[in-house]
């Protein structure tokens, strides 16, 4: 399925709608740091896990932050799950430590 992720950066998320829900992907920029963003959450209702919902919001937060020309902190499980799965390279050269 496709899912239209949409980013909300006055609340700092990316965010599916799923109705009478929705799954998020929660972000900060580091203190002092207006190009490194730090990826400290994602949720999904349980009803849609399994699904691929959270790899949506991962795929589009790195096209952000590509396009951006920013760097990524992955702070979140899931998010650092998903890099070390699927290796992709032009966020692991973004990689803040």
């Amino acid at each position: 399925m496709d899912y239209n992720v949409i980013h909300d950066e006055r609340n700092k998320q990316f965010y599916i709608d799923l109705g009478q829900e929705k799954a998020v992907l929660e972000y900060q920029f580091l203190d002092g740091e207006e190009n490194i963003m730090d990826f400290y959450h994602t949720g999904v209702p349980e009803s849609q896990r399994g699904k691929g919902v959270a790899a949506h919001l991962v795929k589009a937060a790195f096209s952000f932050v590509v396009a951006q020309n920013f760097k990524v902190r992955p702070t979140c499980s899931y998010v650092e799950y998903y890099i070390n799965k699927n290796k992709p390279s032009e966020i692991i050269e973004r990689l803040e430590k």
